[in-house]
C-alpha cells in the first residue's frame, strides 16, 4: 500500500484529516538534481539512481552524504530508505542517519561538527519494508535542500548500499491556507 493510502487509511479510522487532504505527496518531482550531490558513493552508481528505485553505493567507507536540492521550498513529512538485499558482500543497509535542512554545500566534516535537526536509526525491519520516518515537521517547514548523513550501516561494513530513497511533504507554494480544514 502506498505511503499516503496507509496514512489515509488510519486517519479516516481515527476521524482525522487525511494526508491526502493536507497535500502530502512524493516529492521527487520537485527535487533540483542539477544542484543535488552525493559524497563517496561509488562512481558506478549515482544519486538519480536511488531515488528511482535503484541502488546506490558509498566507496571509500560506509559514510554517505546525500544533498537534495529541491526546486521550491517544501514541507518535508517523512522519509523512506528502502534496501532490497539486507547483506551483499561487504556491504550493508544505513543504520544512524542525521539529516540537515537549508545546508546545501555540506562536507563530511560539517556532517561531523553541525548540529542536525534530527537524528535516528534505521532497522532491518525498517529498510525491508521501506518504513516512511517521520520528520519532526515544525522543523521541517521551509526545506529549500535536505542534507542525508548516512554515518553507519546495519553491518559494520566497510560499504553501504541504498536501493531506494523516498521523501513526502508539500511543497510550500501549493499551500493554500483556506483549504485547511480545522479538526476536532
Amino acid at each position: 500500500m502506498a505511503f499516503n493510502a496507509q496514512l489515509d487509511k488510519m486517519a479516516a479510522e481515527i476521524g482525522q484529516v487525511t494526508q491526502s487532504e493536507l497535500g502530502v505527496q512524493d516529492l521527487i518531482d520537485i527535487i533540483d538534481f542539477k544542484n543535488s550531490s552525493c559524497l563517496n558513493n561509488d562512481p558506478k552508481t549515482k544519486l538519480e539512481d536511488v531515488l528511482n528505485g535503484g541502488n546506490i553505493k558509498s566507496e571509500a567507507d560506509e559514510q554517505l552524504l546525500l544533498t537534495l536540492s529541491f526546486q521550491e521550498a517544501v514541507k518535508l513529512k517523512g522519509i523512506a530508505f528502502k534496501v532490497n538485499e539486507m547483506k551483499l558482500e561487504d556491504c550493508s543497509g544505513p543504520k544512524d542517519v542525521k539529516l540537515y535542512i537549508n545546508q546545501p554545500n555540506m562536507d563530511f566534516d560539517d556532517a561531523e561538527n553541525l548540529n542536525e535537526v534530527q537524528a535516528f536509526s534505521l532497522s532491518e525491519d525498517d529498510l525491508k519494508s521501506g518504513k516512511v520516518i517521520d520528520t519532526e515537521f515544525v522543523k521541517f517547514q521551509k526545506v529549500n535542500s535536505l542534507t542525508v548523513f548516512i554515518e553507519t550501516n546495519q553491518g559494520d561494513d566497510e560499504q553501504t548500499v541504498l536501493s531506494k530513497l523516498q521523501l513526502f511533504g508539500i511543497p510550500r507554494q501549493r499551500t493554500n491556507m483556506s483549504e485547511l480544514k480545522k479538526v476536532g
